[in-house]
């Protein structure tokens, strides 16, 4: 026996008898509601080892004792991977304390053991990294592939391991598929009751720099593409795997028309034949143009399912500079709204609060804005989080950003006791020099306020009217409203602001989502659930559902309305016909096509563009579309809309019959 590098103990011939342990770590979270278990494939660290076992060597003197890709149970975990001669772990902002703490306990129990971890949330500009956790031995930093291979080889040679790895970028990706080469086959057998979600690569990088983020700096803004026949066998497997919800990394999608439309089609395909593959979830273009959109309508309309988000973020002119996203241009937004809404297409759009740069009031116009481009339905308020290695985390002084520590990430990564070393967070946002505590949890407030009233589609159709045959701006419009309605959302808006403070002072945010239901009701909703940051400003528009107070508020803003004696009564009438079956309260969930008569064509003036208001008699279809053999009932689809990645409050499409 003789002595290796430093905590390895090699037996000198054995290794070419038995085949060394390793386990490979990537705990993700379940994605769906309550009642369903929906997982990513631990594509990364799967890649991994579909690539380093090409190499015979590596094939033949190693083997994979575990893969993780869940948080619980903790122990049973633990004891799969405890006695592993080597554990990677994949590490981002979801997993990295759970797997601090297994690479910890590890040590513990075998001090021999090598703990090496890669992934986007290794803070590899931290000189004292190693001295603030010590049961890290080495870090990977950018693509792990050759990496992962080069440590596994010194292992075997008996070589020193290096502290850091810094890897080169793989340009010629002619990488092995980990589904393809069966790495996932076990742990899927093993659990059968688990509804996958596999990861789709089809390139690598992103050609943006957006301060926020750490993808376009790491990757050098370059973008290398996977071979097309690689990404058509991964689909291939995928539809014969009955995997229902693919998710795409690619951060432009269709940047690339003909190949991605062509990736589209094969999708649509597999649909068409084995019935899968309902849903496509990527991040389209930024600059998005009618190439675009067509490959978004030829997916729905071909069955799968996918939603068209513009990640704009902001659209204020200095923010936009601060983040170094001035290259993102929305003169063609009312073009590409206008023509989802006219082809019924989910669309919707991002915005981050907080902002360096953004203020109180250009938070405000901010949302007009947004409406007065189109964006209607779905729309993902998104509470800015400093990021280990975006370049917004050297910026701190620079615009005052104020952060604490949030333990709201996702559903089951919270579950833990607050003091649990498990229990994941983030650096989110407190203040900043242009938008104090106060001015951030009041612009929470306006945001929730104005969301119950127009994305829900309580208000948006008189809204959309008003701005169009009135010229009253959205802005305008909903300070209006607010003002009239402030008595009904006293108690909620109270009650947020103080839940926001407990937040920014605790790092944990309880929800309380169906407390308040209304006496007599047998809806009941899940009691203080902890959310997700995004989902906050959405909190008061599920109170306004849960409570069953949607028509109530319709009801009331006609009212207000015909009293002022601005707007046509018939307006007013088909108004409240349209937005009452088109958007449907809790208990009222549609299943079959119904039929909706009006006296004018105010849907299609308003959603689909059409440039004038016609009176006389038009008919309707509403078809409830999404995800109904998912839910069984509202309260379940409401949490797939929170946490299954649909995002939209619209459940109904409306198609205009012919006559």
């Amino acid at each position: 026996m003789v002595n290796g590098p430093k905590g390895w103990l090699i037996t000198m011939g054995k290794s070419m008898q038995e085949k060394v342990n390793i386990s490979l770590v990537q705990p993700g979270f379940d994605v769906g509601p309550d009642h369903l278990d929906i997982y990513y494939l631990p594509y990364t660290i799967g890649l991994l080892w579909a690539y380093a076992k090409q190499n015979k060597k590596v094939e033949d003197n190693f083997n994979v004792e575990a893969i993780i890709f869940n948080r619980d149970p903790y122990k049973q975990n633990f004891d799969k991977i405890k006695n592993s001669k080597i554990v990677f772990f994949s590490a981002y902002v979801w997993n990295w304390k759970i797997s601090l703490r297994l690479a910890k306990d590890i040590k513990k129990h075998n001090p021999d053991a090598l703990c090496v971890f890669g992934g986007p949330n290794i803070p590899h500009t931290d000189k004292d990294l190693f001295l603030k956790y010590p049961q890290i031995d080495s870090i990977a930093i950018g693509e792990g592939e050759q990496v992962f291979e080069d440590i596994l080889l010194s292992y075997l040679e008996n070589k020193e391991l290096q502290k850091i790895y810094r890897a080169e970028r793989i340009k010629d990706l002619k990488i092995p598929s980990p589904y393809l080469d069966g790495i996932f086959d076990d742990i899927m057998a093993e659990n059968p009751d688990i509804i996958w979600n596999p990861t789709l690569e089809i390139d690598r990088g992103c050609p943006y720099k957006c301060t926020f983020c750490d993808w376009g700096g790491l990757t050098n803004a370059k973008v290398y593409k996977f071979e097309l026949d690689r990404v058509f066998a991964e689909l291939e497997w995928m539809s014969k795997h009955g995997c229902d919800f693919i998710s795409c990394t690619a951060a432009n999608f269709g940047i690339f028309k003909e190949r991605d439309m062509m990736i589209a089609e094969k999708m649509a395909d597999l649909h068409q034949k084995e019935g899968v593959i309902k849903k496509f979830q990527t991040s389209f273009a930024k600059n998005s143009n009618a190439n675009i959109l067509q490959i978004i309508k030829f997916l729905n309309e071909n069955g799968v399912n996918s939603q068209f988000i513009i990640s704009l973020q902001t659209f204020t002119d200095q923010v936009l500079e601060n983040i170094e996203r001035k290259n993102m241009k929305i003169t063609n937004a009312e073009d590409i709204t206008a023509f989802a809404n006219k082809h019924h297409m989910p669309m919707g759009t991002e915005l981050i609060l907080g902002l360096p740069g953004e203020t109180l009031e250009s938070w405000k116009e901010s949302m007009s804005e947004l409406y007065k481009h189109g964006f209607h339905t779905s729309l993902d308020i998104y509470s800015l989080q400093v990021i280990e290695n975006a370049p917004m985390n050297d910026q701190r002084e620079l615009f005052g950003l104020d952060t604490f520590s949030a333990h709201d990430m996702v559903v089951d990564v919270t579950k833990f006791e607050e003091d649990d070393e498990s229990a994941e967070s983030v650096e989110v946002i407190k203040s900043t020099k242009t938008m104090s505590q106060q001015e951030l949890i009041e612009a929470y407030c306006y945001t929730s306020q104005v969301i119950s009233l127009h994305n829900t589609g309580i208000c948006d159709i008189i809204a959309i009217y008003c701005y169009k045959k009135l010229g009253i701006s959205y802005r305008d419009f909903y300070a209006e409203m607010l003002e009239f309605l402030k008595d009904d959302f006293q108690e909620w808006k109270e009650a947020i602001e103080e839940s926001l403070y407990q937040w920014h002072n605790t790092g944990n945010f309880a929800g309380w989502v169906g407390e308040r239901i209304g006496a007599g009701s047998d809806i009941k909703a899940p009691q203080g659930s902890k959310i997700y940051s995004w989902a906050i400003p959405y909190i008061m528009p599920m109170e306004v559902h849960f409570n069953q107070k949607v028509p109530y508020f319709m009801d009331k803003i006609a009212d207000y309305l015909l009293a002022k004696g601005e707007i046509d009564p018939v307006i007013i009438e088909d108004y409240r016909h349209i937005s009452k079956n088109r958007v449907k309260y809790w208990g009222n969930y549609i299943y079959e096509q119904k039929e909706m008569t009006t006296k004018t064509n105010l849907y299609d003036y308003t959603f689909a563009g059409e440039e004038e208001l016609e009176y006389g008699d038009f008919t309707y279809t509403i078809d409830d579309q999404y995800y109904r053999e998912y839910a069984e009932n509202i309260v379940e689809h409401t949490n797939y809309i929170l946490y299954g990645r649909q995002r939209r409050w619209h459940l109904h499409k409306v198609n205009k019959k012919d006559k």
